[in-house]
């Protein structure tokens, strides 16, 4: 369920019902079935997983050959919930009865609560394996090149956030200090943000083993902060909030009287109307997230958050975030007249612009407040 997820929120509508069959029912040229239909089955897949997992003395356990858990089914079940708020949540504005309902029901289920509990795939020291870390990898044959975001230093210090000197180390150039690098830069960004005036990836992300995470207690408390938020739980958002930060902080390691002072600052506060509260909650969700890309891309998609300046290269996008990703053309060749439903059904075709059938917020994509000024950065 979690890898459909993945492929449907990168592709929109997928060969699912006809898809992975046995050997002896397999469909050799598969429909491509409606993204919602495709979710609605993924809840239900969860649910019943959730049901199912249990610690009873009879089951057999794959025990280390489950590189995630080991074989706990406890802590699969609280995956398999978690996964499902995380899902019900990415629809909420496209079918939010669906969203409600399993909401509604998965939050009186076992759910990640604790770092303890987190769930993350460790990568391997070995060249020839497939689960290295790809920084670390890429860090070997281009280390003056594994730079940090503008959108990432810009949120942190807006935020006077103790996790940035966490997160990044600072450029070679003193005056440059944690100066993130913008996307779509063109010539205007070439003397500004050179090799050395730009801020690099912190060593911690960069180790042969590290500690990719799948899901994680501060996602979680996100989650359920912004379903408050929504009104679909009685729940207390700014509770769930601080509980999000506090996690996600000490995940990381920052000390306990950092994030105590954080929690009491206006960044650990929901404030404004709803939609100021929620971009609150997604912008801590996404650092909260740091490595998880196809989550952070998704729910960016989804929210319009965080807000990302970019620069005068416009591209095929138009200066935009892409908001899915094309079928690729071997599916083209193999299985072209399913295919070409689908992509009848986008609204701007197979582009990097159609909308998945979950995009449906409204005024997106969300400018950043300095979009067209140079530099972006205030200081």
């Amino acid at each position: 369920a979690m890898f459909f997820q993945k492929l449907t929120d990168c592709y929109g509508d997928l060969p699912y019902f006809d898809a992975l069959n046995n050997v002896d029912e397999i469909v050799m040229l598969p429909k491509y079935d409606a993204q919602e239909d495709i979710y609605k089955d993924l809840l239900k897949e969860l649910k019943e997983a959730a049901d199912q997992l249990d610690a009873a003395s009879t089951q057999i356990s794959f025990g280390n050959a489950d590189l995630l858990l080991k074989g706990n089914a406890e802590r699969w079940r609280k995956l398999a919930n978690s996964l499902r708020l995380r899902m019900a949540m990415r629809v909420r504005y496209a079918n939010p009865s669906l969203a409600a309902q399993h909401i509604t029901e998965v939050l009186s289920q076992p759910l990640i609560t604790t770092n303890a509990e987190n769930v993350f795939l460790a990568t391997v020291d070995d060249g020839n394996a497939s689960n290295n870390n790809a920084f670390y990898t890429r860090n070997l044959t281009q280390p003056n090149n594994m730079l940090v975001s503008f959108t990432l230093t810009d949120n942190l210090k807006a935020l006077n956030d103790p996790r940035l000197p966490l997160f990044a180390r600072p450029a070679n150039s003193p005056i440059a200090g944690y100066r993130g690098v913008p996307l779509q830069g063109g010539v205007e960004l070439a003397d500004r943000y050179a090799t050395d005036s730009v801020a690099r990836m912190a060593t911690s992300f960069l180790q042969p083993v590290y500690n990719i995470i799948v899901m994680n207690a501060a996602e979680v408390f996100f989650l359920r902060a912004e379903a408050a938020l929504a009104g679909i739980s009685s729940e207390d958002a700014q509770d769930l909030f601080a509980s999000g930060i506090q996690a996600a902080m000490s995940q990381y390691g920052v000390a306990e009287g950092d994030i105590a002072d954080y929690l009491v600052s206006p960044s650990g506060i929901l404030a404004g109307a709803e939609e100021e509260r929620l971009e609150q909650i997604i912008v801590q969700k996404w650092l909260g997230i740091y490595y998880n890309t196809y989550e952070a891309w998704a729910e960016f998609r989804r929210t319009g958050y965080p807000r990302i300046w970019t620069g005068s290269v416009l591209g095929d996008t138009e200066g935009n975030i892409p908001r899915r990703l094309t079928y690729p053309v071997a599916e083209t060749l193999q299985n072209g007249d399913n295919v070409a439903v689908a992509i009848g059904k986008l609204s701007k075709g197979n582009t990097l612009m159609s909308k998945v059938w979950w995009d449906q917020k409204a005024d997106l994509p969300k400018l950043h407040p300095r979009q067209g000024i140079f530099p972006p950065e205030l200081d």
